[in-house]
C-alpha cells in the first residue's frame, strides 16, 4: 500500500508526551498515528466511541489488557503536561 505524507498542526505540548510515549514504546510516530485512523474509520469502537477516545491505539497483535494500561498511561502523562 502506498504511503501518503501529510501536514498536521498539533499542540506541541501534546506532541512531545506522545512522541515520547511512541520512543518508549519504540514505535514509529507515524505508525502510531496511522493505527489510530484505521481504528476510526474501520468503527472499531463505532464513530461515537472513537471520536471520544481519538488518543487511544489498537493493534490486532497487541492484547486488549496491554492496550487498555498504555492508553492509562498515556493519558495521564497528556494530562500532566497540560
Amino acid at each position: 500500500m502506498a504511503k501518503q505524507k501529510i501536514t498536521m498542526t498539533i499542540d506541541e505540548k501534546v506532541f512531545a508526551a506522545f512522541k515520547d510515549f511512541c520512543k518508549r514504546r519504540a514505535m514509529k510516530v507515524s505508525s502510531k498515528v496511522e493505527l489510530m485512523m484505521r481504528k476510526f474509520v474501520e468503527g472499531e469502537d463505532g464513530p461515537k466511541e472513537a471520536e471520544k477516545g481519538a488518543g487511544k491505539s489498537a493493534s490486532k497483535s497487541t492484547p486488549k489488557s496491554v492496550e487498555k494500561s498504555e492508553e492509562k498511561g498515556a493519558e495521564k502523562e497528556l494530562e500532566g503536561e497540560r
